[in-house]
């Protein structure tokens, strides 16, 4: 994982952008991993920690099997992060949840809210077994 200044990551990925996976696909296997890992620097320790679970996501998602709509995969993220901010507790993380659930963005939010729809109810154990297992929700 790299610590960067807000401004380096890929441009037009959104306004608040502050996490990328860069995710490498080898051809020969048909093997996907993850590259790099980047989080911009200067943020609270709550939101760098759901970033970082977030981007974490997306780097095990790529040894899950089967094809996620971006929709899917930043959902599950999403979801992964959500885990990290109620493991933490407190009342920005509670904010970030809040945040999290009221986002319009049609592929985070959505993505989010569609998820939590369908997993809401699993223990974070459950989920990940079904996501290997199946690599669907």
């Amino acid at each position: 994982m790299e610590l960067v200044e807000p401004g380096i990551l890929r441009a037009g990925t959104g306004e608040g952008f502050v996490g990328e996976t860069v995710v490498e696909q080898r051809r020969l296997r048909g093997v996907s991993g993850v590259q790099s890992i980047k989080v911009v620097s200067g943020m609270p320790a709550t939101r760098f920690g759901h970033v970082v679970a977030h981007e974490m996501g997306h780097g095990w998602l790529t040894r899950c099997p089967g094809d996620r709509s971006l929709t899917t995969e930043e959902g599950i993220c999403e979801l992964i992060g959500s885990w990290w901010l109620r493991h933490r507790g407190g009342r920005l993380a509670a904010y970030y949840l809040e945040q999290m659930w009221q986002n319009p963005d049609p592929v985070y939010g959505d993505g989010y809210r569609s998820v939590c729809r369908k997993l809401g109810s699993l223990s974070p154990g459950e989920v990940v077994r079904r996501v290997e297992t199946t690599g669907r929700l």
